[in-house]
């Protein structure tokens, strides 16, 4: 799956700094992150509403109208993407990088992604064949836990790739830094690190292998 992310929201300080001259000690303009998003000019958005936003229904309309062979015309209708068949190891690619006319930049706003129990029912297709028949006889699919994830540090034009995966004999994460392979602790602010930098997450179906344990 690849993930849209939202872009940097543009707050009333953040325009207000804008209009403002450049700062006299660099001729530098503010920064983009300057009283953007709270301290430190970050942002959050949940993993769900990554995925709500990707099966959201689009109206095409206009010069997007479809054409339909029945009425041998171009009418308005609706698209709406859909999983059909989740495989045993899922890839969710959060697009940070943005590319427009006007814009090109990294964001870094923090993805708040389960570790454990990613369950992706609402994404699926209705009669999806990877949904599972509950006792209430109601389609659920199955459900993921975290074992790596890619990380990216850095700006658009200068960063750094680094890897994170949990041990299945011990049950621990560690992090793969070039050269150097380290135990990680993953509570508190590693854990919000890990949100603002996750770049690609690995998951495993449950069942596959022992469920990743955050220590």
């Amino acid at each position: 799956l690849s993930l849209q992310l939202p872009p940097r929201p543009r707050t009333a300080a953040h325009a207000e700094r804008k209009q403002r001259a450049v700062s006299p000690a660099r001729g530098r303009p503010p920064s983009a992150t300057d009283g953007v998003g709270g301290e430190g000019g970050l942002w959050a958005v949940s993993l769900a509403a990554c995925l709500s936003e990707f099966c959201r229904e689009e109206v095409l309309d206009d010069e997007e109208r479809y054409f339909c062979s029945a009425c041998a015309e171009y009418v308005r209708a609706t698209k709406r993407l859909a999983v059909w068949r989740l495989p045993p190891i899922l890839m969710v690619h959060l697009k940070r990088f943005a590319f427009t006319e006007a814009v090109r930049e990294k964001l870094d706003c923090a993805v708040d992604f389960p570790w454990t129990g990613l369950d992706l029912s609402a994404a699926l297709a209705e009669s999806s064949p990877s949904r599972l028949v509950a006792a209430d006889g109601l389609g659920a699919a199955p459900v993921y836990d975290l074992y790596a994830a890619c990380c990216h540090a850095g700006t658009l034009s200068n960063g750094h790739y680094t890897a994170l995966c949990i041990n299945q004999q011990d049950g621990h994460w560690y992090s793969f830094d070039d050269g150097q392979v380290s135990r990680a602790e993953m509570g508190g602010s590693a854990a919000v690190k890990v949100q603002q930098d996750a770049y690609v997450l690995f998951y495993e179906v449950r069942g596959l292998g022992r469920p990743p344990v955050l220590s």
